[in-house]
């Protein structure tokens, strides 16, 4: 892809007024993350005439990945304008839609795909998808088998019905599992329906018990993404990971927010829920939105863009005017609003915001901040086994996911010290081994009265668009507790990174 981009901005140096190339400059850019130029690419494109839905509809994908969501489904909806009849087209609308929380509107869109096309297995699963996130698992596993039936060697379809079975005992016929076994063994798949597969086969592994075959599939998963990565130009550099916290611990000292003014602010309270990725943190919000009072937001990227606005972040923080404070804390109350502007509070609980306390503080020093903990060596397995779809990728290397959450803990540590309001702590352990007494003592640390539908949160039907989807479905279970010694022969480079953190190993 980096080639490729090079060629396109040569080509374009001849050709610089034809917005075809100008288009596929933007896909480039688009398929190397680089979402913002790509965008402004594409759209240079079409002021110079390349109206093609095509065109809209790439444009759609490169918006959502800048995270301008409504723009987005705009775009989305103009491609679907000038190609009614392409199923494609209805599948992205439908998927920009369930970003934004339409999903009525993203169901009807994806129906309408395979309605126009019935053999559009990727139009059930993308149905399929969004009926889990819903809580109709049922519904979603029959959806992937009829995609199977259509199209017997669609990755995603299987890759999805494996990742069921970690949430209804869903069962894949032997022979589906070896079909697609030998298709990965055989090199016979794409780079990333590769991963996918090899992502499956682990959890049909460990569901079976077949610890060793499930961690040499991950394993294979993970390599063949840190491979990517790399040849992408953004391989995990956990040097200027450690560089980052050792600057946000600097930006924020002991004492630092003893004489800071509240900016003037109004609307919903925030609710932020934070900690490594696999700690709890879907399972914690799905309790506290089954409150009457609070709305789940789900992962939130409206942070980070703030933060991102800061020149010099974090030590840039200090050098914002009190009316700049209040025009961001007010962008990020907006973001609340579109998710509920009626409830009282809105959580927030995309995990890596542990990095962002300081600022959250700065903005909302009266905030509710939920910090979720869990055995270190489970998390980081946990992390391991995962296909992070967004992320800085220190979950592919073992040693990376040890030294990443060393970071975590140290960090954690010092706003301990630091906030002027300590965040609140959930252990998991814990809150799987007695719900009651820890979700009774969350709700009073958080200002909440209590309410016995926090202990009934698998029956939500609201949307869980998380990796945790299957799991926040169940009952609250105890099984996923010490799974990491399934697998003690595999995670000493894990373990090592770890140290003392990795407790009685």
């Amino acid at each position: 892809m980096a080639e490729a981009e090079k060629l396109y901005r040569r080509l374009l140096k001849r050709h610089a007024r034809d917005p075809a190339l100008r288009e596929r400059l933007g896909v480039v850019l688009m398929q190397r993350g680089n979402y913002s130029e790509a965008v402004g690419s594409l759209r240079q494109a079409i002021a110079e005439g390349r109206r093609e839905a095509s065109t809209y509809n790439n444009l759609a994908l490169a918006l959502s990945g800048d995270g301008r969501y409504e723009d987005a489904v705009e775009a989305a909806r103009t491609a679907t304008r000038l190609h009614p009849e392409k199923a494609e087209y209805h599948i992205n609308l439908g998927h920009r839609l369930k970003k934004t929380g339409r999903v009525d509107d993203a169901k009807a869109a994806y129906r309408q795909a395979t309605t126009l096309n019935p053999g559009f297995a990727s139009g059930y699963v993308a149905l399929g998808n969004l009926c889990a996130a819903m809580g109709e698992g049922d519904t979603a596993v029959d959806l992937y088998r009829k995609a199977l039936a259509v199209q017997p060697n669609h990755v995603r379809a299987f890759y999805h019905l494996a990742l069921s079975n970690k949430g209804n005992g869903t069962v894949i016929d032997l022979a589906t599992i070896e079909m697609f076994r030998n298709l990965a063994d055989e090199g016979n798949l794409g780079r990333f329906d590769a991963m996918l597969v090899r992502n499956a086969l682990g959890f049909i592994a460990d569901q079976r018990r077949e610890y060793a075959a499930a961690f040499d599939h991950f394993r294979t998963f993970n390599e063949a993404v840190r491979r990517a990565r790399t040849e992408n130009g953004r391989p995990y550099d956990r040097a200027a990971h450690r560089r980052l916290v050792d600057q946000i611990i600097k930006a924020f000292p002991i004492g630092t927010f003893e004489t800071v003014a509240k900016p003037r602010t109004t609307g919903p309270q925030p609710l932020f829920i934070v900690g490594m990725p696999r700690s709890g943190t879907t399972l914690v919000e799905q309790i506290l939105g089954s409150h009457e009072a609070v709305a789940p937001g789900g992962e939130l990227l409206e942070f980070d863009q703030i933060t991102e606005a800061v020149a010099d972040y974090p030590a840039g923080v200090w050098r914002l005017r009190s009316q700049t404070l209040e025009q961001l804390a007010a962008r990020y109350l907006d973001a609340l609003r579109r998710v509920d502007a009626t409830s009282e509070r809105v959580s927030d609980k995309l995990p890596r915001n542990f990095l962002h306390l300081g600022f959250i503080a700065r903005l909302f020093p009266g905030a509710a901040i939920v910090h979720c903990r869990r055995d270190p060596v489970d998390t980081c397995l946990s992390c391991y086994f995962q296909n992070f779809t967004a992320g800085g990728g220190f979950s592919n290397d073992l040693t990376d996911l040890g030294s990443y959450y060393r970071d975590y803990h140290r960090l954690m540590a010092h706003w301990r010290s630091v906030l002027p309001r300590a965040p609140v702590e959930v252990v998991y352990e814990e809150l799987v081994a007695d719900p009651e007494p820890t979700v009774r003592r969350l709700l009073e640390a958080v200002g909440l009265e209590w309410d016995a539908a926090c202990l009934g949160f698998s029956e939500s039907r609201r949307p869980v668009m998380t990796a945790s989807q299957w799991q926040v479905r169940q009952p609250i279970y105890t099984k996923a507790v010490g799974r990491w010694r399934h697998y003690r022969e595999h995670l000493e480079p894990l373990l090592e990174a770890l140290g003392d953190l990795a407790g009685d190993t």
